[in-house]
């Protein structure tokens, strides 16, 4: 019996969670550039190249952050999404859930919370 339980206590799969982590990459401005600072997070893979043909809904794969400061080891955080400085607002806005959430969620009568968090005007 006990195994059982543990079997059942795994993580729902990621369309049917409830919770989602999300990270959106802004490119350098152009005063960071002339100043010679280096982009120290990466999207792996990419989002928003294009790439992927017409945005249909969230990603059910985890994706990579990666963080490689100057002067430190490399570190990677998986994320249910990740979005680099060419992803358009619709590309967060589908493929992070948030439409999901309020066409699914909101409109049938539920809570829903969309927690954004960034610097003002960084995308």
């Amino acid at each position: 019996m006990t195994a059982k339980r543990r079997a059942r206590s795994t993580a729902p799969p990621v369309d049917e969670s409830k919770i989602r982590v999300v990270a959106r990459i802004r490119p350098l401005a152009q005063y960071e550039i002339e100043n010679g600072s280096k982009q120290i997070v990466n999207a792996l893979p990419t989002l928003g190249d294009g790439s992927k043909g017409p945005i249909s809904g969230p990603s059910t794969e985890p994706e990579v952050l990666e963080v490689k400061p100057p002067d430190s080891d490399k570190r990677w955080f998986e994320l249910d999404a990740v979005f680099d400085g060419k992803s358009t607002q619709q590309d967060v806005y589908v493929q992070s859930g948030a439409q999901n959430a309020v066409q699914n969620d909101i409109f049938k009568g539920f809570n829903c919370t969309i927690l954004a968090y960034g610097q003002t005007g960084a995308g």
